[in-house]
């Protein structure tokens, strides 16, 4: 054993916590970091998560890593595009159909039957309060905790309409402590965000306030159905949403190539919008709660919506891990 790494397995005492942190489609590194930590002889006793972390840190609680890796690292884009209903009240997607694919991988348990301590966060929309959801059906809580705004449809649970936890709580240590944790280990996704440039290379060269008791139980109410105007696809129509959906990503994560003083499309700005607001709310809470171990996948080129590149996210997650042990950052 290396002499960083002793050093790094010294300040991992008593009870690891693990928080991992929001990201949209960089969430796949948390896969990645996971490997890495196990490898490492590091295991997780507690672990939460806030968007995408609370969907992982579910899957490994859950015992079903595994079987989400395997799914992930066999995706292409066109599979991602199926799995979307679009809908143009409360966000563009209510993801009704991919979250019938995660619930066959998820264990239909409580929270609070899982083997291990477990909860994500969400955030109430009418108050802004953080709200932790430790009880209740898990897929319900995930779907509350997914709800990118802008992108996902807010969840009405408990009266409370909720959106992704990452706009309160992006990285979650303060909860991974009131779960028990006597060390945390706190995965951020979005560190290396600021900066990116708007405009890049084009997609085809792409390698606080005080949180709220758990809602319990956990009722799911879908949003309102009037005045929706759902797509469900004929062929003709699942074509040119698919070509939508390729556009919003293509102008989410790149521009056309040339443009150098274009003006940032309305997905770069609601992207890197998120990106800068969850920066900033991570940088004050760490600050005032810092955690043991911070590990920090450099994911910039990663857009919001680059589901089908989980093996590149999960290699850097690994990476990340093997950097943080040996004091690389």
């Amino acid at each position: 054993m290396s002499h960083a790494l002793r050093a790094m397995r010294e300040r991992l005492v008593g009870r690891i916590g693990l928080a991992l942190g929001s990201g949209a489609a960089r969430g796949w590194a948390h896969v990645g970091v996971l490997r890495g930590l196990l490898a490492a002889g590091i295991t997780p006793e507690v672990v939460v998560g806030s968007s995408s972390g609370a969907l992982v840190g579910a899957m490994y609680v859950g015992g079903r890593l595994d079987a989400f890796e395997a799914w992930g690292r066999g995706l292409d884009w066109r599979q991602v595009v199926g799995y979307f209903d679009f809908s143009f009240r409360g966000g563009v997607i209510k993801a009704r159909r991919l979250l019938d694919e995660l619930a066959a991988l998820l264990p239909a348990v409580p929270i609070e039957s899982l083997p291990r301590p477990f909860a994500c966060v969400a955030t109430d929309l009418g108050t802004g309060r953080e709200v932790w959801l430790r009880r209740g059906p898990l897929l319900e809580a995930l779907r509350a905790s997914l709800a990118v705004p802008g992108l996902i449809a807010p969840v009405k649970i408990d009266g409370s309409w909720l959106v992704d936890g990452g706009v309160a709580n992006p990285v979650p240590v303060s909860l991974c402590r009131a779960l028990g944790a006597d060390t945390v280990i706190a995965v951020d996704l979005n560190t290396t965000l600021l900066g990116r440039r708007l405009r890049g290379k084009p997609a085809a060269a792409e390698a606080v306030a005080e949180p709220e008791a758990g809602l319990e139980p956990v009722k799911l109410e879908e949003a309102p159905e009037e005045g929706a105007a759902e797509l469900s696809a004929p062929s003709p129509l699942r074509s040119a949403i698919e070509g939508f959906v390729a556009d919003l990503r293509r102008r989410m994560n790149s521009g056309a190539p040339g443009e150098k003083e274009a003006q940032p499309s309305i997905y770069e700005v609601l992207a890197q919008s998120l990106n800068i607001m969850q920066v900033r709310i991570t940088r004050t809470r760490m600050a005032g709660d810092p955690p043991e171990m911070l590990v920090t996948p450099r994911l910039a080129d990663f857009g919001l919506l680059d589901f089908d590149r989980a093996q590149e996210a999960i290699a850097e997650g690994e990476r990340a891990v093997a950097r943080a042990l040996s004091g690389g950052g």
